[in-house]
């Protein structure tokens, strides 16, 4: 049945999309509305696309890179800064930007939509508006690559850095510093499609500092195959919905969603799980003190066997001392396999990126106790944080094609 909807779906999308006139076309809605912005399907109820520019009905964008395009106000449905569904075309779509400043878009947003071609370095920034579904780029047969999504006000309900559906998803991003968020996804693959290998999700990154998101976060997804090599970053000031679980990975069917998965924290946060990481870097904030907690769990533990741990940094104002003890995660179980490259034992003395820290999990909860903080050069930072990473920067059409993956 899914296929089949997926099926319909491209169809509806080729049948939808007429040529974009010239490249690098810059479209700007609703200022040149109609007729050169707004599209729809006679046969099937799917109006209200905004695209580069149509004279006659094709499935491919003459333009494959280098288009702008804009959502200031109005209401519509779909919104595609290119489009490539030609069946076995391999022509790549590249560098096209969308931007959300404003009004409605109640089903999609792709920066770019293909077929059989990759799709690759495509960008959506959503500043404002009401968004249902955001997707930096998405291939159904190819590989998505380098596709960014950046929320910084609004409301999103489903982000997607990049999509490989029945191919690769690699190097995709999504960057919130704001707005109000439902779910996010990093990198998305279904993964698998006879003759074919799985599909695989990796090296995608998430970072959140700001914003409130409601639902879940992955770095990676992926139903059939291997999400690996994902990254999340938390920092600043984000708000988590309690229910909120955060992972490194996940594969539906059992597949590796472990390995270098890495989360990067510079800030306290409560959620309900966190879980699949390999790697937990830890930047202690200012705010974090004697007795507090970086991550408090409300559900069920976070396995920590087989992971590796370091705490990187600590912010400068920070009140710790010799003595003091936090707690890095609040419920775990299984004991991490090293920190800092040195293999955990409990109760020991270890020289980490930042002092020297005794680490236990002997009441249920990882906490770390300050041996002596004289080492290595503190990392930088302030207000609620350190300058742990660096400068930040499904189609779901009417239900018809993927249900909750959560």
């Amino acid at each position: 049945m899914k296929k089949f909807c997926l099926y319909v779906v491209f169809v509806l999308i080729c049948a939808l999309m007429t040529a974009p006139a010239l490249a690098g076309e810059i479209v700007i809605y609703p200022e040149e509305f109609p007729p050169k912005t707004l599209q729809s399907v006679d046969f099937y109820p799917l109006t209200d696309v905004v695209a580069p520019s149509n004279t006659e009905p094709t499935d491919k964008s003459p333009s494959l890179t280098g288009n702008s395009v804009t959502i200031n106000s109005g209401l519509v449905k779909f919104v595609a800064g290119a489009v490539n569904v030609i069946s076995g075309d391999t022509d790549p779509i590249t560098s096209n930007e969308v931007f959300i400043k404003g009004g409605t878009v109640n089903q999609q947003v792709w920066g770019g939509i293909g077929d059989d071609c990759d799709v690759v370095g495509n960008v959506v920034t959503v500043s404002d508006g009401t968004v249902a579904y955001v997707c930096g780029g998405i291939s159904r047969r190819a590989n998505s690559t380098g596709n960014i999504v950046i929320v910084s006000g609004g409301s999103v309900n489903e982000i997607e850095g990049g999509n490989g559906y029945y191919g690769i998803s690699s190097g995709n991003k999504v960057i919130i510093t704001g707005g109000t968020i439902g779910y996010v996804i990093g990198g998305y693959s279904f993964g698998y499609s006879l003759p074919r290998a799985p599909g695989i999700s990796t090296g995608n990154e998430v970072t959140i500092t700001g914003g409130s998101v409601n639902y879940n976060v992955a770095g990676g997804w992926n139903n059939y195959g291997d999400a690996i090599n994902n990254t999340v970053n938390i920092g600043g000031n984000p708000a988590f919905n309690v229910n909120t679980t955060i992972r490194g990975g996940f594969s539906g069917t059992l597949r590796d969603d472990f390995t270098g998965n890495t989360l990067n924290l510079t800030t306290s946060i409560s959620v309900w799980e966190v879980e699949n990481f390999e790697n937990y870097e830890f930047f202690i904030p200012a705010s974090v003190g004697n007795g507090d907690a970086l991550i408090t769990i409300a559900a069920n533990p976070t396995n920590i066997s087989g992971t590796s741990m370091d705490i990187k940094g600590i912010a400068t104002g920070s009140t710790l001392a010799n003595g003091n003890t936090i707690t890095l995660i609040s419920k775990v179980t299984g004991a991490p396999d090293n920190i800092n490259g040195v293999p955990y034992a409990p109760d020991t003395d270890i020289v980490t990126s930042r002092g020297i820290w005794r680490f236990s999990t002997s009441t249920g909860a990882l906490t770390a106790t300050v041996v002596s903080l004289t080492g290595p050069v503190p990392k930088k930072g302030g207000g609620g944080g350190c300058n742990a990473f660096g400068s930040l920067g499904i189609l779901t059409l009417a239900g018809l094609i993927f249900t909750r993956r959560w």
